[in-house]
């Protein structure tokens, strides 16, 4: 999978570093991509990251302007962008609401070489697997018919009534097959159990609010966030 990077940091000598190392720590462990944007403007970083192929947003949240890193993250999610964000700053107060735009990760400053070692291989992983559980689809059957739904296509699985309901864009197909039998099939890279009659492909969460435990979706339906599974399933979404 292509890493391409856009890159918001007000300080420009680590705005320096950071794109002299991203593109070192590329080659190092021969992976594809490179940095596309690094820039101090955040109009202009919006301005690029509407217009242009990237899939990974570094931003410093601290940023010496009118607006903050937090701001411009939750821009790009309102503007549906598929790309990651990794946010980085001094601060970590900001670590909470870094739930609600979904950041795949989280970098206290001073970042070191390390830490964006580790967390550019997690970034290169999790989107290979993503791109190959795209792949994968699942077979459901309701009564005498054999659905099979490419496993990226269905938002949620959801127990109600002695049925399991399997629910994409667009249809919901009710089975008897057990929640506990269909999640054996899902993979687990992109789906995770929120509550303990469902289970959601994180891929189409739009954000994640832990106070009201409630997930919503990009397509604006919502899902329960249980208490029993809200730990570990904000470990793993943040």
């Amino acid at each position: 999978m292509r890493l391409d990077f856009a890159i918001l940091e007000d300080e420009k000598d680590l705005l320096r570093y950071y794109k002299s190392e991203i593109e070192i720590l590329l080659k190092k462990n021969d992976m594809e991509g490179k940095v596309v944007c690094a820039t101090v403007n955040p109009n202009e970083f919006v301005n690029f990251v509407k217009s242009c192929e990237v899939n990974v947003c570094i931003i410093d949240i601290n940023l010496n302007a009118n607006i903050n890193g937090m701001y411009i993250a939750k821009e790009i999610r309102k503007l549906k962008i598929p790309t990651e964000i990794v946010f980085v700053t001094g601060h970590l107060q900001y670590m909470k609401d870094a739930f609600y735009v979904r950041a795949f990760d989280y970098l206290e400053k001073p970042v070191t070489s390390e830490e964006l070692e580790k967390c550019i291989k997690r970034l290169n992983k999790e989107m290979d697997i993503n791109s190959l559980l795209k792949q994968e689809v699942i077979k459901i059957k309701s009564g005498t018919v054999v659905y099979h739904i490419p496993a990226d296509d269905i938002l949620y699985i959801e127990h109600f009534e002695f049925k399991s309901i399997v629910v994409t864009n667009n249809r919901r197909i009710e089975t008897y097959e057990s929640l506990t039998n269909l999640a054996k099939q899902l993979p687990a890279g992109i789906f995770k159990q929120c509550h303990r009659a469902v289970w959601i492909n994180v891929n189409h969460i739009d954000f994640v609010d832990p106070n009201k435990g409630i997930i919503m979706l990009k397509n604006g339906n919502g899902c329960s966030l249980g208490k029993t599974y809200k730990k570990e399933f904000l470990h793993y979404a943040i």
